[in-house]
């Protein structure tokens, strides 16, 4: 028998690297803080809607003494880097200026001068912004035993975009505003599993050759099992609702997943000045929510920094300990929004009246072609399929209306016998979605 499984052993070996390179390709390699250790900058690339980061083994260095004329921007920005070092308050950074000021060589003089104190930087390619939030979960988890030895600065290099291009809602929501905190930490339930495999290997004279085929197949077995969540997930259950009060919802492919988000960003309603009525409504709608009373879907909608996205956490501040939980959804995975209440309905049924969901959509508003409208309107009112009980939409936004609308559009607009303006049938679907929201 030691013989056959020396064989199958060597038969195998050369196929396992393969497929464990194949998989590299699609999802990599969770970081730990040695690979943090080894190098000081780090590349985020997404493929097929999985991101990885990989080190970059020749960094370009600088010495900041060489930016001549711009003292005082260059003190501003090594002072706010001291201050993240320091792990004391900091400033997310906008360097820009005309081309040739030194704008990109300043962040490498940063890493030249601070890496030996843990300073590391991840480069993260415009296109590549809207995987953003996973970025942040790995470096969360891939510092988690180590938390305070290294600060990131995540660099994204001649940043602007068109009018239709992807990315920016995201890091909007990244900056300030989405749910979850920079860096939170997540347990990882594979290598508990892996550990337990481990304990269960047979003493006698195969004990050796297991132990070999088991770590080496672990790793592999680790990636397969992150390759398949890209994919499917898992249904999540009351357990899941229990152990994590804000989560997030991906698709990928067309398949959507809940992930919970382990460390959620906090904030006081009662440091909102000057919008009591606004807080008072939107408390008073969660409370009905919560009791199973009549309740609205909500449209929080104002000038940039009034405070919208704050007011949501505000909720699940104050209200957590009561079974609310927040599902953050983008705006670009609406279209996925009657999968999602489908799962959120399944993964309640065992307990109806434990859990209160608000759906959760950050700056919300569409181009004339994109997707996801259609679908939150009819996931609103008007849809087939029931809502579950308890799952409230809110969703902030600049503007009232979410749609844009055209000259052409407001030509089609009339005025009846009766001296009453009408709305053209094109301005009047544009209007439907913001009307449904009842509390705006």
């Amino acid at each position: 028998m030691s013989d056959l499984l020396e064989r199958f052993s060597a038969r195998l070996d050369p196929i396992l690297e393969r497929v464990d390179r194949f998989l590299a390709n699609f999802v990599g390699s969770q970081p730990t803080a040695a690979v943090f250790e080894s190098a000081h900058a780090f590349r985020w690339r997404t493929a097929r809607g999985v991101g990885r980061i990989e080190p970059i083994d020749s960094v370009s260095s600088f010495d900041l003494e060489s930016l001549i004329g711009v003292d005082r921007a260059v003190e501003a920005l090594d002072r706010n880097t001291r201050q993240l070092l320091a792990n004391l308050p900091y400033n997310d950074v906008l360097l820009y200026g005309e081309r040739g000021t030194g704008k990109s060589s300043a962040v490498r003089g940063l890493l030249t001068r601070y890496a030996a104190d843990g300073l590391r930087i991840v480069e993260v390619d415009r296109a590549d912004l809207a995987e953003l939030p996973e970025l942040l979960r790995i470096l969360g988890d891939g510092t988690s035993e180590v938390p305070d030895a290294y600060s990131f600065l995540v660099f994204c290099d001649d940043l602007s975009f068109g009018s239709s291009e992807l990315g920016f809602r995201e890091l909007k929501a990244a900056l300030e505003g989405g749910i979850g905190l920079r860096i939170g930490h997540r347990s990882r339930c594979f290598q508990a599993f892996g550990q337990c495999s481990q304990s269960r290997l047979h003493s006698g004279a195969m004990s050796d050759l297991l132990e070999r085929f088991s770590a080496r197949l672990d790793p592999i077995l680790e990636r397969v099992d992150r390759f398949l969540a890209n994919f499917v997930g898992s249904q999540p259950t009351a357990a899941v609702f229990e152990s994590a009060h804000a989560f997030r919802w991906r698709t990928a492919r067309g398949v959507g997943r809940i992930e919970p988000i382990d460390s959620v960003s906090s904030f006081d309603l009662e440091s909102l000045i000057g919008v009591d009525r606004a807080v008072e409504a939107l408390d008073r709608n969660t409370r009905q929510l919560l009791a199973n009373l009549p309740y609205n879907d909500v449209l929080l909608y104002g000038e940039r920094g009034t405070g919208k996205s704050s007011a949501v956490r505000g909720l699940l501040t104050r209200y957590a300990a009561d079974g609310l939980r927040i599902v953050e959804v983008d705006r670009a995975d609406l279209a996925e929004l009657p999968e999602l209440l489908r799962i959120l309905g399944d993964g309640t049924s065992e307990v109806p009246d434990a859990y209160s969901f608000l759906v959760f959509c950050d700056d919300l508003s569409f181009g004339s072609s994109e997707l996801g409208f259609r679908e939150l309107k009819a996931a609103l009112e008007g849809g087939i399929e029931a809502r579950p009980n308890r799952v409230c939409v809110v969703a902030t936004s600049n503007r009232r209306h979410l749609l844009p609308e055209t000259m052409h559009e407001n030509r089609a607009a009339y005025v009846d016998a009766d001296n009453e303006l009408h709305h053209g049938e094109a301005l009047d679907e544009k209007l439907a979605l913001s009307d449904r929201f009842g509390l705006v």
